[in-house]
């Protein structure tokens, strides 16, 4: 790691190891709004979805799923950065930032989102979280969401909303019926997860009148006819109805384009799905075909303009941060300019 003088792109490198995809589309959908504005960002995933991603100008730095804490270390190592970005866990999902955040001079940001207090406590997160020059809390409550580095954003999407396409093109690139309702099942949590989502979606086939299509971000061969679709989200106004986990993105973007959601809150570690779903949430397979027929008897128009937390982090990291007020982030300059996100450099 480290920093070198007279560039004029800042290097992050944003953390966003974890099973599923949550973290790495945060961490894409951050990358394409700082390299917008003069930022370089290398994403360190061990998402088995990472094959997916194939965004200009996003570097991945892909480790596998089972990669040991010293693995982790040594990735990081070889990479020069002047900023890191650490999602979700503030001292590594294994430990594996805890010399990191004391050796490393530059800017340190967290993304903040929900976690679950047994983790926080039994790691005394509260220390760890105090080494940040400030805590990004995207769309969702958090543990330290009250912290005084704390900035609330819009959840973090990989696409804006004038980059999704509408009903008709939408349905044309996937290649259905523009006249029936449809339903996607969508498979994107942890592999093994896969399996439950795949019978969902023939139950559905069998029990209601609309089409029905598995979706996952990658070809799948072990799921019977899932469709790889990536990003699902550009497409999502295709759908009268979405099934699926209790994930962040999967909430989130259902929630930003009203698009019926009926959700499973599938087990986690860390994350507590039943508490981000709320009312969306179903128990078992009955409850979730009469949702479904009741969202399909609703029908409503949607074309939505929402904001993007991923464009207001990307400007405040890429801008030059100010915290001689305390902590609150400030910018100043303009993005892209030889002002904007100078770097502090690393020891």
């Amino acid at each position: 790691m480290g920093t070198g003088h007279g560039r004029e792109l800042t290097r992050v490198l944003y953390y966003a190891l974890g099973g599923g995809l949550g973290h790495l589309m945060r961490g894409v959908a951050f990358a394409r709004h700082a390299q917008r504005r003069g930022g370089r960002v290398a994403i360190l995933t061990n998402s088995p979805f990472a094959v997916a991603v194939h965004e200009p100008g996003v570097e991945l730095v892909r480790l596998l799923p089972t990669a040991a804490p010293r693995e982790v270390v040594a990735a990081i190592a070889k990479r020069r950065f002047d900023t890191l970005v650490v999602d979700t866990f503030p001292r590594g999902i294994g430990g594996e930032l805890v010399e990191l955040l004391d050796a490393f001079a530059g800017p340190k940001y967290l993304v903040h989102r929900d976690l679950d207090p047994r983790y926080v406590a039994a790691k005394s997160l509260r220390g760890w979280v105090d080494r940040y020059d400030a805590l990004f809390v995207p769309g969702e409550d958090a543990p330290f969401a009250e912290h005084p580095r704390a900035v609330r954003t819009a959840p973090w999407f990989v696409r804006d909303s004038d980059e999704l396409l509408d009903r008709a093109a939408a349905r044309a690139r996937l290649g259905v019926s523009d006249e029936r309702r449809l339903v996607g099942v969508v498979a994107s949590g942890r592999l093994e997860e896969g399996a439950h989502f795949a019978f969902v979606a023939d139950a559905l086939r069998a029990r209601i009148d609309a089409d029905v299509l598995l979706l996952t971000p990658m070809a799948r061969p072990d799921l019977r006819d899932a469709r790889a679709t990536w990003p699902l989200f550009e497409l999502v106004y295709a759908f009268d109805v979405l099934v699926g986990a209790g994930g962040y993105n999967t909430v989130q973007e259902a929630r930003a384009t009203k698009t019926p959601l009926v959700g499973w809150a599938m087990p986690r570690r860390y994350d507590r799905q039943a508490l981000r779903l709320g009312a969306d949430a179903v128990q078992d397979l009955g409850s979730a075909v009469s949702a479904v027929r009741a969202y399909l008897a609703q029908g409503r128009a949607r074309d939505l303009r929402f904001d993007n937390g991923a464009r207001t982090a990307a400007e405040a990291v890429l801008e030059r941060t100010d915290r001689s007020d305390g902590g609150a982030i400030r910018t100043r300059g303009r993005p892209g300019s030889s002002r904007a996100g100078r770097p502090r450099g690393a020891r």
